[in-house]
C-alpha cells in the first residue's frame, strides 16, 4: 500500500508480458490498482485505468513511482505515476473531479508529461 495524504493506493503485480524495444528486452508489467479513502475506507477501484495499470517498470509498488498532490490547483489531492516508457520516461496523471456526493478521478494529460 502506498499512503497518500487523503487516500492510499494499493498496487499488486498481476502479470509480466515479455517484450522487445529497439533490440532490448523490455517486459511490460501489468498491475492491479485500487484507491482507498483514508477517512471513510471507501474503495475507488476505477483509478488508474479502471484498476489496471501498465508500465515498463517492475517496481510500481514503491512510493518513488507515485506523487500525491494538488496537480491542478483546485484544492483536491490528485495523483500521477511514473509510466516508465523505455527511452521516453514520463508521468501519467489523474485529477479529482468532484461531482455532487460522488467524485471521481479522470485522466489528465495536461498534468502528466516528461519526468
Amino acid at each position: 500500500m502506498l499512503p497518500g495524504p487523503t487516500f492510499s493506493m494499493h498496487v499488486k503485480l498481476m502479470k509480466t508480458i515479455p517484450g522487445n524495444f529497439g533490440g532490448k528486452s523490455s517486459p511490460l508489467y501489468v498491475w492491479d490498482t485500487a484507491l482507498t479513502d483514508n477517512i471513510t475506507g471507501k474503495i475507488f477501484a476505477g483509478g488508474a485505468g479502471g484498476g489496471r495499470l501498465e508500465s515498463s517498470l517492475k517496481d510500481m509498488d514503491k512510493p518513488i513511482r507515485w506523487q500525491f498532490r494538488d496537480l491542478n490547483g483546485d484544492g483536491f489531492i490528485d495523483y500521477r505515476y511514473d509510466k516508465g516508457e523505455v527511452g521516453k520516461p514520463f508521468w501519467w496523471a489523474w485529477v479529482w473531479q468532484p461531482k455532487g456526493k460522488h467524485g471521481r478521478f479522470t485522466f489528465s494529460p495536461k498534468h502528466g508529461g516528461n519526468r
